[in-house]
């Protein structure tokens, strides 16, 4: 009997039964929402572009590749004889000469033996290897360039990687205009890197490629051009904060400084 008592004794009443069960619910339901959350961050969104259905920024699922891509590119950096940008704006304003239009390959061009020597300065490049290089993209705009990096490979010297950095609007219907941002590289052991993402258009963060020149001659002949800025998108965006600044949006982006001649 008193064994019976204490049985009863040591269990659960009705209401307490209710009450653990409500509480159990509002602790899944917490964690099922702070899932969503972290799947929300992990998980991009996407938007259906001409190219398919490509991520938003910003989002960690493209970073891997940006870094792959961008490591690869310091490698061969490291190893270049001369870098070359075609594409982009001069900060001279003053100087007569131009850099060459981005190409539109999608190879690895063959330079042969570099019969033509390696230039001062990415025009003259540009014109010395004009057939071996290929058509300049006549679709591209201000943030779009072509980088050659030449050195000497396992057999002879010749070109290392090309990267083509291509911004391109889109447009989706139901979400509006769309930036979509896509940088690949062609490495000489035939191997291949990319990413894509697509970002709101107006942010603010500039993509492209900067010339400087040592001297701001008016004789394009005789010009010396100096380091290259280049800015290559990012997929993974921090937050920035400027004083004074509210509209300023989070933002981020891969910046080389690079000469000419390394």
């Amino acid at each position: 009997m008193a064994g019976r008592r204490g049985s009863a004794a040591a269990g659960f009443s009705l209401p307490e039964l209710i009450l653990g069960s409500l509480l159990a619910a509002l602790l899944g339901a917490v964690l099922l929402a702070l899932l969503l959350v972290v799947q929300r961050a992990l998980v991009p969104q996407r938007v259906l572009s001409a190219r398919g259905t490509v991520a938003q920024a910003p989002c960690f699922e493209v970073l891997p590749a940006a870094l792959a891509l961008h490591e690869a590119f310091r490698q061969q950096l490291a190893r270049a004889s001369a870098v070359y940008v075609l594409g982009g704006v001069v900060s001279q304003a003053g100087a007569a000469w131009s850099p060459a239009r981005a190409l539109s390959r999608r190879t690895l061009p063959d330079l042969g033996v570099l019969a033509h020597g390696l230039s001062g300065d990415s025009a003259a490049f540009a014109r010395a290897y004009a057939e071996m290089l290929g058509p300049v993209d006549l679709q591209a705009g201000a943030e779009d360039f072509t980088v050659v990096v030449v050195g000497r490979g396992t057999e002879r010297p010749g070109v290392l990687c090309l990267v083509q950095c291509r911004s391109q609007s889109v447009q989706e219907e139901g979400s509006g205009d769309w930036l979509l941002r896509e940088v690949r590289l062609w490495l000489s052991d035939a191997s291949e890197l990319s990413y894509s993402f697509v970002e709101r258009p107006g942010s603010g963060l500039f993509c492209g490629a900067v010339h400087s020149v040592y001297r701001a001659s008016t004789d394009a002949e005789s010009i010396e051009e100096g380091p290259a800025t280049l800015v290559f998108p990012d997929p993974w965006l921090f937050a920035v904060s400027q004083e004074g600044d509210s509209t300023r949006q989070p933002g981020s982006r891969f910046s080389y400084f690079i000469p000419v001649h390394p």
